[in-house]
């Protein structure tokens, strides 16, 4: 067996390891966590509805997310609001998608295309297939051509108890503990970040949004748009609009990092973000960062489709590596090398899995995907 072929087949060991870690976390992040009060969506076993199917409806599907999130890293807790373009093509009185731990805590707000408040009747999770549940108080008329229903749902999260979702994880500079916090959400995980329609074929664009405190900076998909002070301690990280992509591509961190870059041979901006002490350890990662895309873009005769590509070393990862659009995150160890301390075997994996994720960039988010 080839040296890639042994490395997709530990990278899939791995991921199906973590997954059997990540139900018990999940389950002991039950014990952990505090209920929420109010429980403004309750559980219900109700399965009158097509909610009982494991998988979503074909008639309806989100057409834009504006999200934004405010992480209070202190209290390892979020809070968040989104509003969900829905596109709906044969009338109903119900919509559903998905939601894990996270809790609505004001009853959704939907509007009719003309912008007409529709009355809520109902609102429950279906935890079976992890659904939040919202019924309408009459009919939904289908949509037609750019015509779209605005859900907008409140929500809270924590950011401990788990590696999976929006999660804060720890490191010391210079003898100091400091916080980073940030996503991971494949397979099905960003119904544990935010309200979503998460299945891969149910592909969106987003306005992302991140408010921080004014000692981070925040990262995301795309490039930031604009950053704005909101008072003497937070400020709002806002960016530009994305492509179309399935949720678990998605992504968002908040931190204290350094950075290292590269400029491509087409004019895009690589960037490895890490933390300050760790700063001479990414000049490889940066190198072979730009070789490769390079390489790449010539190879497969193709323009990188976005204007940016970023990524972040991680404490505490889940798996190898994470290849969302425009910002891939890494498990450290396969990112980072230190020619004076690190075999020329971690050299060898750095520039493996780098190669492995780029590849992704080129093709992978734009595969049509019905469902994992």
């Amino acid at each position: 067996m080839g040296y890639k072929a042994q490395y997709k087949q530990k990278i899939r060991s791995q991921k199906t390891q973590f997954m059997e870690v990540r139900l018990l976390l999940d389950n002991l992040n039950l014990l952990i966590v505090p209920n929420w009060d109010p429980d403004i969506c309750p559980a219900s076993e109700d399965e009158s509805g097509e909610w009982k199917n494991f998988r979503l409806p074909e008639y309806i599907n989100p057409v834009h997310y504006d999200l934004e999130v405010k992480p209070l890293m202190e209290e390892d807790r979020y809070t968040g609001r989104v509003t969900i373009s829905v596109n709906i093509s044969k009338p109903t009185r119900d919509l559903w998608l998905h939601i894990r731990e996270t809790r609505i805590t004001k009853l959704p707000e939907l509007r009719k295309p003309s912008g007409e408040q529709v009355p809520i009747r109902r609102c429950f999770e279906y935890k079976k297939q992890e659904y939040v549940v919202i019924q309408a108080g009459e009919e939904l008329p289908a949509t037609s051509g750019d015509s779209v229903y605005l859900l907008t749902m409140e929500f809270a999260g924590w950011l401990n108890g788990s590696l999976v979702g929006f999660y804060r994880t720890t490191y010391t500079e210079n003898g100091q503990v400091k916080s980073i916090a940030a996503t991971d959400h494949e397979p099905t995980d960003a119904r544990k970040s935010f309200p979503c329609f998460d299945e891969p074929n149910k592909k969106a664009t987003y306005n992302i949004s991140i408010i921080h405190p004014k000692t981070y900076s925040a990262l995301s998909n795309m490039p930031v748009e604009k950053e704005e002070t909101l008072d003497t301690n937070w400020k709002k990280t806002t960016f530009m609009k994305s492509v179309p992509m399935s949720t678990y591509l998605v992504c968002f961190a908040v931190h204290q990092f350094t950075s290292v870059q590269r400029m491509s041979n087409s004019g895009k901006p690589l960037t490895i973000y890490v933390q300050p002490e760790q700063k001479q350890t990414a000049e490889y990662a940066a190198n072979i960062t730009k070789a490769v895309f390079d390489y790449f873009e010539e190879y497969f005769a193709l323009n990188y489709s976005l204007p940016k590509l970023d990524k972040i070393a991680i404490p505490d990862f889940g798996t190898g590596a994470m290849e969302n659009w425009g910002l891939i995150t890494y498990r450290e160890t396969n990112l980072l090398y230190d020619p004076n301390e690190s075999a020329s075997s971690n050299q060898q994996r750095v520039a493996s899995v780098i190669a492995h994720e780029l590849v992704h960039q080129v093709e992978g988010p734009e595969a049509n995907l019905l469902a994992f």
